[in-house]
């Protein structure tokens, strides 16, 4: 899928043209479905946006409940999906801007409209980083990870540098106007500095969310972002794209462009500097808004007043906003045609519609609320008698939020109350402002107040309330399977999937000492039952791929996540159920990839040891597949070994943990300088297939004991550096492999024998440590790559998976 190219149409007396995009945080229900159904151009963009989703993403459009489509896993690609949407329309008119920005996290989606990456590769961007975010979300709930915060203030300049100078930790995490900051930092820190603000009368809101943005420790995400998106395929910008971290334009080089993209993460939002930059120095006067709302065309008229602003999304009438912009746009030369629509249709479809005069009855109007309405017609410039509480503030009224401080004090005077600045966050209209500020509902003769328009103000479609949208599905598929007559498989594929979707399998799998005796050998000792180890975990993972897939070959996996290893009890067999999920073709370093999502479950036993209809996760990720062999990701590694110590006994740490041969892969240990660790392994390989084909060796044990040399590093003491210290099994104990973020597979090896493992740690704090891998054989090759290894204290919430079983 190639993303809608914009091309050049305006003549020199036509001012440029500024594209921006939105982030996250102005979401509402229902956004996008006038889109979709009014629009063709725009609901093809949304369904060949669904078609790379394994999950239902176009259900958003009727979800009614704000809270579900505020969560991060759902906001970023709903957002996506509607820009992306709003930006196919538009440019299919011929609209070419001549500079692309985001804030915050929009800057990515402006990047796949600027043509450095594909909508695919979007998705997959947005998916990821969702997923990320929830994950840090639930550890921050949990306190795994040090509680921060974010706090809204109206403030000029000068205060919050003497709030910076009084709290040394905290951070500006966005400059939107000269007088509109986000602060950030420890929450308990920001609870005082909100304190200190309304003493001083100067307007503060904590913001909803369960972590800091745009603050230094996010830095956390840096390291594995940046291999994602150098691993992604990626091009220079067709249209120049502004950096809001930096204040730059995009480089054109992938390794550039991927550092850039991640600088959002830990760093600033300077969108004031944006907006300055486009307006003095790149002439810009014309300002685009892609989104759900006008929120970004209120900052930049907070910075630059004269600039014009037109924003495409308006909540509740998408149809007419569009309409307008699209009118607008043509108007002032931005596009070669204007936008038509002969009927509004839809469930959600709003028509063009106005307030006749005498909208509110004053006579059955409190007096207090009559007060209020004043006020706002002051503020808004209309005559009171013109104003009805259905009015929305912000479109109606054209009252933006950089207003609310001063109605707010003024409310505060007039009505002699107290206001909670974190309940405007739920207020839209004159009614939900009126309800804020506790005025009467009722006038003297206890005549309810008028609270809308006697004017319909929507198109129900001749009042008929249609069905949800669902969808439409390719058609069903039933794959036959064929059992690799070398080897069998872990997994089996169920013989009547219900129901048979394409590109999807579904199979079983079990474990037990029984089948495999040599299971018994692996933790527990004399108190215990054996678990099962992490690559027996993970070897369905690549044979369901396989199954799915079978003129493919194992390439790597991704993202995986480490949940609780099942026991092992004797007499006993545990019954696994596998789902394979087929997902678009991407080029990953440079090689043609199938991505499948694969996760694993296990089924829990009752007491008395019987299998439970509940099962748990066991783990999951993504397998890459690919058609030929790939380049190799790293460079030859040198084995010659240069200072550290003598090596560590790794027998110690095999015994603490219960685990005997064959799983006593490590032979030596060796701690080096900064962080770096070095293990010999012995390999036995038995080669089944001809040419050594991949899939038919064991070369998940070398993961394995790659997974084994980072546990032994976790319990090893600052000291064993300078002389060799035993292993702390008690340290052990305090951590759990969590997840990695990627392994890739680089061959065989060939013949058995001598294999080398180089392990350094990354990083380490007191809740997570992080360690990239490489095997290599005795000649140097690479066969093996393992980057962010992931730790977490054992107290630490499992991950976040999406699959549903």
């Amino acid at each position: 899928m190639r993303t809608p190219e914009p091309q050049t149409t305006y003549s020199d007396s036509t001012p440029p043209l500024a594209v921006m995009c939105c982030g996250l945080g102005s979401v509402w229900p229902h956004m996008g479905r006038e889109l979709y159904d009014n629009f063709p151009v725009a609901r093809a963009a949304m369904d060949s946006i669904a078609a790379l989703a394994d999950w239902d993403v176009l259900a958003l459009m009727d979800e009614s409940e704000l809270e579900t489509i505020s969560q991060s896993r759902r906001q970023l690609p709903y957002l996506f999906l509607l820009e992306y949407a709003q930006w196919s329309q538009l440019v299919a008119l011929g609209a070419a801007p001549a500079v692309l920005c985001g804030h915050s996290l929009g800057e990515m989606v402006a990047l796949c409209f600027a043509g450095v990456y594909s909508p695919e590769v979007a998705w997959e961007i947005m998916e990821t980083r969702a997923r990320q975010m929830v994950n840090l979300e639930i550890e921050a709930a949990h306190g795994t990870v040090n509680k921060t915060g974010m706090l809204s203030v109206h403030a000029e300049a000068d205060v919050i540098d003497r709030l910076r100078a009084a709290f040394p930790h905290l951070h500006v995490s966005n400059y939107n106007t000269p007088t509109q900051f986000i602060l950030s930092g420890p929450r308990d820190m920001l609870l005082e500095v909100r304190k200190n603000l309304r003493a001083r009368k100067i307007p503060s809101i904590m913001l909803n969310v369960a972590l800091a943005f745009h603050h230094p420790s996010m830095r956390i995400l840096r390291d594995p972002a940046l291999y994602w998106l150098n691993a992604f395929e990626m091009h220079t910008p067709r249209v120049p794209v502004l950096s809001c971290a930096t204040t730059n334009f995009y480089p054109h080089d992938q390794p550039s462009i991927a550092r850039y993209i991640a600088d959002l993460d830990e760093n600033s939002v300077r969108w004031t500097e944006c907006v300055h930059t486009l307006w003095g120095k790149e002439g810009i006067r014309h300002f685009l808004e892609l989104g759900p709302q006008d929120i970004l065309c209120g900052l930049v008229n907070a910075t630059e007043t004269e600039a014009l602003c037109l924003p495409a999304g308006r909540k509740g009438k998408e149809t007419e906003q569009l309409l307008r912009v699209c009118a607008r746009l043509y108007e002032l030369g931005h596009t070669k045609e204007t936008l038509k629509i002969t009927q509004p249709t839809g469930k959600y479809s709003s028509a063009p519609t106005t307030t006749p005069p005498g909208g509110t009855q004053t006579g059955c109007v409190s007096k207090e609320l009559r007060s209020l309405l004043d006020m706002l017609a002051k503020a808004c410039g209309r005559p009171a008698e013109e104003l009805c509480l259905e009015m929305d503030l912000r479109y109606d009224l054209a009252l933006r939020s950089s207003r609310f401080p001063a109605l707010v004090q003024e409310a505060e005077q007039r009505f002699g109350i107290t206001v909670n600045f974190e309940k405007l966050l739920t207020v839209s209209t004159i009614a939900d402002l009126a309800r804020i500020f506790g005025l009467k509902s009722r006038d003297t003769d206890g005549q309810p107040i008028q609270t809308e328009n006697t004017h319909p103000v929507r198109n129900w479609r001749s009042g008929v309330m249609t069905a949800p949208h669902t969808p439409l599905r390719h058609d069903l598929i039933v794959r036959d399977f064929v059992e690799r007559p070398a080897v069998s498989s872990l997994v089996f594929p169920d013989a009547h999937a219900t129901p048979a979707v394409p590109l999807q399998l579904r199979g079983a799998c079990h474990f037990s000492i029984f089948t495999e005796p040599a299971l018994a050998a692996h933790g527990g000792g004399a108190t215990d039952y054996p678990h099962l180890p992490i690559c027996r975990a993970l070897q369905p993972l690549a044979d369901g791929a396989r199954l799915l897939f079978p003129s493919l070959s194992l390439y790597g996996l991704a993202d995986v996540r480490f949940y609780q290893m099942p026991l092992l009890p004797p007499g006993i067999t545990r019954e696994c159920r596998l789902v394979v999920r087929g997902r678009p073709c991407l080029v990953l370093n440079h090689v043609k990839t199938r991505r499948c999502s694969a996760e694993l479950y296990v089924h829990n036993l009752t007491d008395d040891g019987r299998r439970s209809a509940v099962c748990a996760h066991l783990s999951g990720g993504f397998v890459w597949m690919t058609e030929g062999v790939p380049p190799p990701l790293c460079p030859e590694a040198e084995n010659a070994e240069t200072g550290g110590n003598a090596g560590v006994d790794v027998s110690q740490f095999y015994d603490a943990l219960g685990i005997g041969n064959p799983w006593r892969f490590l032979q030596r240990f060796t701690l080096l300088q900064n962080g770096n660790y070095r293990a010999s392994v012995f390999y036995f390989e038995e080669f089944i297939a001809q040419n050594k084909e991949l899939g038919y060796t064991n070369e998940l044990m070398l993961f394995e004991a790659t997974m084994q040399a980072a546990g032994l590093a976790v319990t090893l003491p600052e000291s064993a550096l300078s002389k060799a210290a035993p292993p702390d099994p008690a340290s052990f104990g305090q951590w759990r492999p969590a997840m990695v973020r990627f392994v890739r597979f680089g061959g065989t090896g060939g013949e058995s024998g001598q294999r080398y493992i180089h392990l350094q740690k990354t990083w380490a704090d007191e809740t997570l440590l992080r360690f990239h891998a490489q095997v290599t054989d005795a000649r140097g090759k690479v066969l093996l790559t393992v980057h962010s290894l992931e730790f977490t204290q054992k107290t630490a919430p499992w991950p976040v998976c999406d699959a549903d079983f």
